[in-house]
């Protein structure tokens, strides 16, 4: 996700994220994405643990459905959404509905360098693409020990 978020920042996109990522980017949380839904346009969002700013489980509070009714029309407003999530079924299922793509990542080898990397189709469920990158050149730029917690839920 960084790296993708990397390349829109390149191509002159601002960039939102709930996580530290080593380029310039507006830091972002739930009031703050509720808040600005209707004036963030033309960016890419990064949201690291999806499945703790829209939870399956709280599909019916305000707060989601508020959240859903966003990220449902972020291609009306030119916004790059990206994700990550252990299980997409923690996700809530109307935004698991319109995932163009889902990436799955795994480590090559236990030590290796490399990962391995399944690109799927989110409406299908077919393999687009798949190859092996090295991963650790994008180690430095964020850091994946970070523990989001500015998403999770009051109360």
């Amino acid at each position: 996700m960084t790296k993708k978020l990397y390349e829109k920042y390149k191509q002159g996109f601002k960039i939102f994220t709930n996580y530290w990522v080593a380029f310039p980017h507006e830091k972002l949380n739930a009031e703050r994405l509720v808040n600005m839904g209707k004036d963030l346009q033309n960016c890419a969002i990064g949201i690291d643990e999806m499945h703790v700013l829209i939870d399956s489980r709280n599909s019916q509070a305000k707060r989601n459905k508020m959240i859903s009714y966003f990220i449902l029309q972020t291609r009306k407003r030119n916004v790059h959404l990206f994700g990550t999530t252990q299980h997409e079924k923690q996700i809530e299922i109307r935004l698991r509905q319109n995932v163009d793509y889902w990436c799955e990542c795994k480590r090559w080898h236990r030590k290796s360098k490399y990962f391995l990397y399944r690109v799927i189709n989110g409406l299908t469920g077919q393999l687009v693409r798949h190859f092996r990158m090295n991963g650790e050149r994008w180690f430095d730029y964020y850091d994946t020990t970070e523990t989001i917690t500015d998403f999770m839920p009051e109360g």
